[in-house]
């Protein structure tokens, strides 16, 4: 809470409520790792490693899509990564939303 207050300029004796709302928000957004996930399989056939099944399960876990699922069906796989990605820019910008209105009513 006090990285948030210091960007924010609220004070938490003041503000507690307000604070507590921002770090609950910061704590379910989870854009980055999603985003993360989805270069990492980008990056599969360009970067070569020695373990691209390693990747692409820590990638696609990150997304929410279990392994066991998927069973060596690719056109499933892609359509759960499918889903997945739109359900990380549908909440990404849900996010985005909420915060720019929250911006506006303290204006």
């Amino acid at each position: 809470m006090k990285k948030i207050a210091e960007e924010t300029g609220l004070q938490p004796a003041n503000n507690k409520e307000p604070l507590l709302e921002r770090e609950i928000e910061n704590k379910n957004f989870n854009a980055l790792v999603e985003l993360s996930a989805v270069n990492s399989i980008r990056q599969l056939d360009a970067h070569k490693t020695n373990d691209p099944k390693t990747r692409l399960h820590k990638a696609s876990t990150d997304l929410g899509i279990q392994s066991n699922a998927i069973s060596n069906n690719y056109a499933d796989a892609c359509w759960h990564l499918y889903y997945s990605i739109e359900d990380m820019f549908r909440n990404a910008n849900g996010f985005r939303s909420s915060l720019g209105t929250k911006l506006l009513q303290n204006l």
